[in-house]
């Protein structure tokens, strides 16, 4: 299956990001917030992202 490069916070923390490593992924653009609690990485499945932003996920 391929990784969509969505992910939710609890996801994240899993695979061993904290708050600080997060929040500097997000400001250097590694990350980027696709609503509250949920994630894309920059190589993430448009399709996927555009879903979760309108609700899905």
């Amino acid at each position: 299956m391929k990784d969509s490069g969505a992910y939710i916070k609890k996801q994240l923390v899993e695979m061993g990001f904290d708050d600080e490593v997060i929040a500097r992924m997000l400001a250097n653009g590694d990350l980027t917030r696709l609503r509250p609690r949920w994630y894309a990485t920059r190589l993430h499945d448009r399709v996927v992202a555009s879903a979760v932003r309108d609700g899905g996920g």
